[in-house]
């Protein structure tokens, strides 16, 4: 291919694709990947439900690694209760807002009649 500049004709330059992969990797060298062990990269996907254990998720400072066991554990019937219950205080420790988005709370029947008797409220002070 050529591109045209004022009157001579130049041939477009061609980027290797193993020089712009290079380039991506330096700009984000972890994106898509976990530290799986020591000094080991692995994807989040790869992780198994043996790979799970109380040591690791008390280590454990990523939330997309914790996520993938809360689903794993979740998926396998939630057998084993402790761990599940120890990977969820370990997500809620370090990603709280993602803690939230998996398990919402919801509010208590108090709460429901407090604000309902507060709408009730602001509804007939605005009437009047």
């Amino acid at each position: 291919q050529a591109q045209e500049r004022g009157t001579a004709v130049l041939p477009l330059r061609r980027r290797s694709h193993a020089r712009s992969r290079e380039r991506a990797s330096e700009r984000a060298p972890l994106r898509g990947r976990v530290a799986g062990g020591v000094g080991m990269a692995k994807n989040v996907q790869d992780i198994l439900l043996t790979d799970i254990d109380f040591e690791k998720v008390k280590d454990c400072s990523d939330k997309r690694v914790l996520k993938r066991y809360i689903h794993l554990l979740e998926e396998d019937g939630a057998y084993f209760v402790d761990l599940l219950n120890a990977t969820k205080e370990k997500l809620f420790e370090v990603a709280p807002k993602d803690y939230y988005h998996l398990y919402p709370r919801v509010a208590t029947d108090a709460e429901v009649i407090d604000t309902l008797q507060d709408m009730l409220e602001w509804e007939a002070a605005v009437k009047e």
